[in-house]
């Protein structure tokens, strides 16, 4: 018998008892300053290499120079302080050095690329110069990270130890006459350190709670379909990489403020909270919540479609995600929209960033729904500094004070845009 199982839905995001409780100020204190713009890439029409496809990730290595992973492309851009196109890395196809899927990208302190593959199942790792030098299977049994949407939590990041892995995607599919019932969702995000030497074994750091999502199937043992049923305003999961080898995460099962900071051996260490009330969402947001979906669905940002298909000859898997021709079909957009449910408390955090300065970004929801929040900066060791005035919450920052941004404008066009930040302390 062959079962086949499509599950579609966008990158899922996902805290423990920590040993130290750390309360920050109730009243913000303001930062001056507004980053000013450098440069901004990405065009309607232009040279090849401005027409953009699918930004799935950005970064810098040392010097500043931009990393941008433009994936519908299978290739990443390489761009000076002043926009100037470098050199380009990949190219679409399944040979060494090419890219079949993929979903996310990390410049190691080396000058090192590493681009998360979903369709090898594999880091491809390039040197600084932009030459092929191996790909790094994934740690299967703790899951892949998934393909990310503009201004969510990165997937995967630049780590001492290699790359460090949120795996937001790890379902078991059963298959064949036997199999019932939905996929086994877990309830927690493994962060795991994968090496970039293959032989080398990943290390756990840690597994970020979150709230089961809920799965619906239809079909029968020989055909089956499987989706999230979404919900608006449900916590989520959020991470960022810290000096030393910890992370900072966010619950994916609470709307409270609630961060925490762990240790590279995987203990938590300090938690962090402030007394800011989660506020209960009304019909305006309701509605809002629904064309963001129905929008980001169309899109095909940070949506990925995974068939799997079981026979004698073993498990096929193909995947595929999103962005310009690969959103969903208006049928799969209304079924989500029939299905929404909504949380009865819109989360107090909605994202979170680290720098190289050691700098926490804590990213709060905003007064209405699809707008810009303030954001909360911290230190390293979890200390307020103050709160800039809402902004969006930079993609990437650079040793250099230089912050990226991924946006798209009123007809679709996606744009980087690099930006000065002020000298916030």
């Amino acid at each position: 018998m062959r079962a086949t199982v499509v599950l579609l839905g966008l990158a899922l995001a996902a805290p423990l008892a920590a040993q130290q409780s750390v309360v920050l100020p109730d009243r913000d204190r303001a930062l001056a300053g507004t980053p000013s713009t450098v440069f901004s890439i990405g065009k309607d029409e232009g040279e090849s290499w401005e027409l953009l496809s699918n930004v799935s990730g950005v970064d810098f290595d040392a010097a500043g120079n931009l990393h941008v992973l433009d994936a519908g492309n299978q290739r990443v851009l390489v761009l000076d302080g002043r926009g100037r196109l470098l050199r380009t890395i990949g190219k679409q196809g399944g040979g060494p050095g090419e890219l079949l899927v993929p979903s996310g990208l990390a410049v190691l302190a080396d000058g090192t690329v590493v681009i998360a593959d979903l369709g090898r199942s594999a880091f491809s790792v390039f040197n600084a110069d932009g030459s092929f030098r191996c790909n790094v299977p994934y740690a299967d049994s703790l899951g892949a990270p998934g393909p990310e949407q503009r201004g969510a939590t990165p997937t995967v990041l630049a780590h001492a130890g290699g790359v460090a892995v949120f795996s937001a995607l790890r379902i078991a599919v059963a298959a064949g006459p036997d199999a019932v019932g939905p996929p086994r969702a877990p309830t927690d995000i493994p962060v795991y350190v994968r090496p970039l030497d293959p032989k080398t074994p990943v290390r756990m750091l840690y597994r970020v709670p979150r709230e089961a999502p809920v799965l619906r199937t239809s079909g029968d043992a020989n055909s089956r379909s499987v989706r999230n049923v979404p919900r608006a305003f449900a916590p989520q999961a959020a991470w960022g990489v810290l000096p030393g080898g910890g992370i900072v995460a966010v619950a994916g099962n609470s709307p409270e403020y609630r961060v925490l900071l762990v240790s590279g051996d995987g203990r938590v260490q300090r938690t962090l909270t402030r007394a800011i009330e989660p506020r209960r969402p009304g019909r305006e947001d309701q509605e809002r919540a629904r064309a963001q979906l129905a929008e980001r669905m169309r899109s095909g940002q940070g949506m990925i479609r995974m068939e799997v298909r079981a026979g004698p000859e073993g498990v096929d898997r193909r995947v595929s995600t999103g962005g310009p021709g690969g959103g969903a079909r208006e049928a799969e957009i209304e079924a989500q929209l029939r299905d929404l449910q909504f949380a009865d408390r819109i989360p107090v955090i909605a994202g979170v960033r680290t720098d190289p300065q050691g700098r926490i970004w804590i990213a709060r929801a905003p007064g209405r729904v699809g707008d810009d929040g303030p954001i909360d900066l911290l230190d390293a060791q979890g200390r307020y500094l103050g709160t800039l005035p809402p902004q969006p919450l930079p993609d990437a920052i650079s040793t250099t004070g230089l912050a990226a941004y991924i946006t798209a404008d009123d007809l679709g066009v996606e744009h980087v845009v690099v930006k000065r930040l002020p000298a916030w302390k």
